[in-house]
């Protein structure tokens, strides 16, 4: 496998009854998205405190830039900290 090919496959990880892609921290229903390992991150799920109220969620979090990863559409539009730098 070259490593283009290598950059667009997930690698899926699950935890606590979630599963996430570990580059790109899309869940499966990404699978017909290309992956972009190139982006440069590296997911864990982490407990985070959501924004409105005290109450806490378990998401895939960047362990490189600290970036929560959102379920946005993938437009690749939303930039992430870690593409810049």
């Amino acid at each position: 496998m070259t490593e283009e090919e290598k950059n667009k496959t997930h690698e899926y990880s699950v935890s606590r009854g979630i599963h996430y892609c570990k580059y790109c921290g899309g869940g499966e229903t990404w699978r017909k998205h290309d992956c972009q390992r190139e982006l440069g991150h590296k997911y864990t799920l982490r407990k985070v405190q959501n924004k409105i109220g005290f109450e806490y969620s378990f998401q895939p979090v960047c362990n490189n830039c600290g970036d929560i990863r959102h379920y946005c559409s993938p437009d690749w539009e939303y930039k992430f900290k870690c593409e810049l730098d």
